[in-house]
């Protein structure tokens, strides 16, 4: 765990990003098959595992192991899908900044207005979509 001090009054800018989904997609286990030519069976087809891929061809495919490694990452095994969890960037100046990682959309937003109500900023809101 790491902890960050720093003077509110330092911060230029928070970014709120909210929880979407990701590029990659679920795939399932294609089998190998039989190959045949002029009806004799000359060998298999290469089967693939079922897993994750991040390319629409479905290659490269991953378990959902490899997502326990990542904190920004939230599968979802129920909808076969993998989100980018909600995070929250504080900027202190041009190249400083530190960025945290959230279950939910709400606790995101809590956080970041937790930090202007304690900020002497007038901070403005802009929403890109």
């Amino acid at each position: 765990m790491t902890k960050y001090y720093f003077d509110l009054d330092k911060v230029s800018s928070i970014q709120l990003k909210l929880e979407e989904e990701s590029e990659y997609k679920w795939y399932d286990e294609i089998k190998p098959q039989r190959r045949y030519f002029l009806g004799l069976p000359i060998g298999w087809t290469e089967g693939k595992i079922e897993g994750w891929s991040y390319w629409s061809d479905g290659e490269d495919r991953t378990s959902t192991r490899f997502f326990d490694d990542y904190k920004h990452y939230r599968v979802d095994l129920v909808n076969k899908k993998i989100f980018y969890r909600p995070r929250v960037t504080v900027f202190l100046g041009y190249k400083d900044s530190y960025t945290s990682y959230f279950d939910t959309d709400q606790e995101a937003q809590v956080y970041v207005n937790e930090m202007i109500a304690r900020s002497k900023k007038d901070f403005q809101v802009i929403i890109v979509k």
